[in-house]
């Protein structure tokens, strides 16, 4: 039994194509992964962008996007293909990392919950929550972890940064009470500063 595992491919077709020759070519390369035992995730056309700089006497082309599941024969096999169909003129596969797949889902949730707008279609990503005295909590996982530290790795903080700290918990408090996202960033203290 072989391994399916996750790719993307992005795929740039003439611009001068009509619509009847590029539908078929794009299914023409969906029967290629279909075939060799892919199954097509996802596909999105992304229509006529400029190039960044001209392949083949073309400054545009017609994007497509493909995402799907497919062994490694069968991925070589697409390329090939890609290759040798005219309307083609530029392509690009990468194998999908699931670990980096995650982090960035993870940084784009938190982008738009910085940024006040929603995310949709994504897997469910642990985000952090707030405990009752409504300092922010780790997800599970990561509490696990750090109680597995040694000791010597958490030991109090200096006075001076234990000094800011409460001025940095009173101007959190306004965002905590309006049920908004609290995001505490570190506090840097200058040694020489009298304030």
């Amino acid at each position: 039994m072989t391994t399916l595992r996750q790719y993307e491919t992005t795929y740039i077709l003439a611009p001068d194509l009509d619509e009847a020759d590029r539908k078929k070519a794009i299914e023409r390369i969906n029967e290629v992964l279909s075939g060799q035992g892919g199954d097509v995730a996802r596909q999105d056309e992304w229509g006529k962008r400029k190039l960044a700089y001209p392949i083949r006497k073309h400054a545009r082309g017609y994007y497509v996007y493909t995402r799907y599941a497919a062994p490694g024969e069968a991925v070589a096999e697409l390329e090939r293909n890609l290759r040798l169909m005219e309307p083609v003129i530029k392509f690009l596969t990468i194998k999908v990392d699931s670990d980096r797949e995650a982090a960035a889902q993870a940084a784009l949730v938190k982008r738009s919950e910085k940024e006040g707008y929603t995310v949709t279609g994504l897997p469910e990503v642990e985000r952090y929550s707030q405990d009752d005295e409504g300092s922010a909590r780790r997800p599970a996982a990561d509490r696990e972890a750090a109680s597995a530290t040694p000791a010597a790795a958490t030991e109090a903080a200096p006075a001076k940064e234990a000094a800011a700290k409460p001025a940095a918990a009173e101007e959190a408090a306004p965002a905590a009470a309006a049920g908004g996202t609290m995001v505490m960033s570190p506090v840097v203290v200058d040694k020489d500063s009298d304030s």
